[in-house]
């Protein structure tokens, strides 16, 4: 009995020994990542700045309570440091693009009854205001061509706008119109006169922080066509800058023929079946319901029929299929399809460039049974 007894003590204590150990194992992992959660941290440990702009740099809590923060930088003609406080400082790039240093945080902190200090450094780099890329598009509001231009980093114009977005478009974009030649300019260089080409209106937006320029040529370009750009008038390296590039538009023309029509089983409504030469990838499967401002169908008796929506399907070697179901016009035996040049816009990939060769395409045959 004295021997069992003896053994079953010395496996409960192994036991107990082996949970003993286990227990600092499984906490030391956590206490790290605690105390790593409250040490303060820089909102980001690198960026870059355009010449002569400012930024500010951040400084996360995670959780600390900064008592103070010194603030330095490796070279202030590059960073020169301002409004100096706890939890960020601002920070003016140098006048020259190509140059960076760093910008160091000495931060003392307290996370309980511990006080502690950490060093927190932030690279900067200045960099000069350059094109990323730059495409000729198809508009994808009004089907008109426009030449887009990408930029490395935000920028600002000086120039003011004249105008305010038009109805429905987006409101924190700038336009310009009356004034858009003071904006840009752009060339025909497919010729040797190198013609200046009429500018409808220059549209200044940003996509995921990057600015993009938009010239609105004001029609569908319809063949192949090179273009010198010259934009006037950004900051980015002291005083206005100018900045040129060169764009190419090499439209394809889409080509729109009918399969046919048939009577969809609910509510006697129709489907419209068209197919074309081309496949322009848009978005599929179904139109956002904005879109179908694009088509609008006519009944044989010359009324307008409500676009219920759009389907289209790509067939990436031979064309797009597309399908416009409208509400009623069971009774009609001949529909007329009316497009904007909007609807070849490209929304899968916005640098490539489309055109109908003609906007009204006639319905006038029940659709093959597949």
């Amino acid at each position: 009995m004295r021997t069992q007894k003896k053994k079953g003590f010395k496996k409960t204590g192994v036991m107990l020994l082996a949970l003993a150990l286990a227990v600092p194992m499984i906490a030391a992992p956590q206490k790290k990542a605690e105390a790593a959660k409250k040490a303060p941290s820089l909102l980001f440990s690198s960026t870059k700045a355009l010449p002569d702009t400012s930024q500010t740099i951040y400084i996360e809590k995670n959780g600390a309570k900064i008592l103070n923060t010194t603030w330095k930088t490796g070279d202030k003609t590059v960073a020169e440091l301002s409004k100096k406080k706890k939890t960020q400082v601002d920070f003016k790039a140098g006048g020259a693009g190509d140059t960076s240093t760093k910008v160091t945080a000495k931060v003392k902190y307290k996370v309980g009854k511990k006080v502690k200090t950490k060093k927190l450094t932030c690279k900067v780099k200045v960099v000069w205001l350059s094109i990323e890329r730059a495409a000729a598009r198809t508009n994808q509001t009004d089907g008109n061509t426009e030449l887009a231009i990408y930029f490395n980093l935000p920028t600002t114009n000086i120039n003011k706008y004249d105008s305010v977005p038009e109805e429905g478009e987006i409101m924190d974009m700038g336009y310009w119109t009356t004034n858009a030649d003071k904006v840009a300019e752009v060339t025909d260089t497919s010729s040797a006169s190198g013609e200046a080409v009429k500018i409808a209106k220059v549209t200044d937006s940003d996509y995921r922080g990057r600015p993009i320029v938009t010239i609105d040529l004001g029609k569908p370009v319809t063949e192949k066509t090179s273009y010198h750009v010259t934009l006037m008038g950004y900051k980015g390296a002291g005083s206005k800058m100018i900045i040129e590039t060169d764009i190419t538009a090499d439209p394809k023309k889409v080509t729109l023929t009918q399969v046919g029509y048939f009577n969809q089983e609910n509510k006697g409504n129709i489907s419209l079946i068209l197919s074309t030469d081309v496949p322009f990838n848009v978005q599929a499967p179904e139109f956002d319901p904005t879109y179908n401002t694009y088509v609008k169908v006519l009944g044989e008796d010359g009324k307008e029929l409500s676009v219920d929506n759009v389907v289209v399907a790509t067939d990436k070697t031979e064309g797009d299929q597309i399908v416009i179901n409208v509400k009623g016009g069971a009774d009609s035996k001949k529909f007329t399809i009316e497009l904007n040049n909007a609807f070849c816009a490209n929304f899968a990939d916005p640098t490539k460039l489309y055109y109908l060769a003609e906007n009204t395409v006639v319905v006038d045959k029940p659709a093959p049974i597949v």
